[in-house]
């Protein structure tokens, strides 16, 4: 065979081995795995931006009333922290809850500052975006701890202090997890619906751990 004719078979076998490749996708890959390639070689086409649907009633009433109920729940966590003789398990709960909703807390301040909307509930009632009704008054807010139950909190001492405080973190939290489930099912804001979901998650399972340890005392 003449050496020209030699290089033109080299030639098609390269370029049908070549088609095979590009035809499965590349090494190792399967033919039906593989995308579909545009004609045009222009520029890619812009991808839309998906925008968080703004806060509705329900969004914005849970932030203003989940601020200052976290910021109660820091507040209980410190008292029990500056008292001698807490249970270990006890301390490290209350270290966690008050560096998390602190930080929460400083979140929705955020969002509401953002959202241009006051940081602190107005007077008389809110309705959801499903006509249910959310009580602006902080003190009726699920959960709530009363000045004299505070005060409580804040004398008691040793052990005693150590079973007060769980039991009073137990029931604010089934206060914020009350709202958290209303504004997961009535709120549109993505924000919002994350972080009440956080602390379905969060708060549910601090409970559960806050419960074992009462019975261990």
């Amino acid at each position: 065979m003449r050496a020209s004719g030699l290089l033109a078979l080299v030639a098609a076998v390269a370029a049908a081995l070549i088609g095979t490749t590009a035809l499965r996708g590349g090494p190792g890959r399967d033919v039906s795995a593989a995308q579909p390639v545009a004609a045009s070689a222009g520029p890619a086409a812009a991808q839309p931006v998906v925008r968080p649907k703004p806060p509705n009633a329900a969004d914005v009433v849970f932030a203003q009333m989940m601020v200052p109920h976290h910021q109660q729940a820091v507040r209980m966590s410190r008292l029990l922290l500056a008292k001698d003789g807490v249970h270990d398990r006890a301390r490290a709960i209350a270290e966690y809850i008050a560096r998390d909703q602190a930080r929460e807390a400083s979140d929705m301040r955020a969002w509401l500052t953002a959202w241009g909307k006051p940081l602190a509930p107005g007077p008389g009632p809110a309705h959801g975006a499903h006509g249910s009704r959310w009580s602006r008054d902080l003190a009726a807010m699920p959960g709530m701890l009363t000045p004299a139950q505070l005060r409580r909190l804040d004398g008691a001492v040793g052990a005693p202090a150590t079973e007060l405080f769980l039991r009073q973190m137990i029931e604010h939290h089934l206060g914020a997890l009350d709202m958290a489930r209303q504004v997961v099912a009535e709120g549109d804001n993505v924000y919002t619906r994350k972080i009440a979901k956080h602390i379905l998650a969060e708060q549910a399972g601090e409970n559960a751990a806050m419960a074992r340890l009462i019975d261990e005392l």
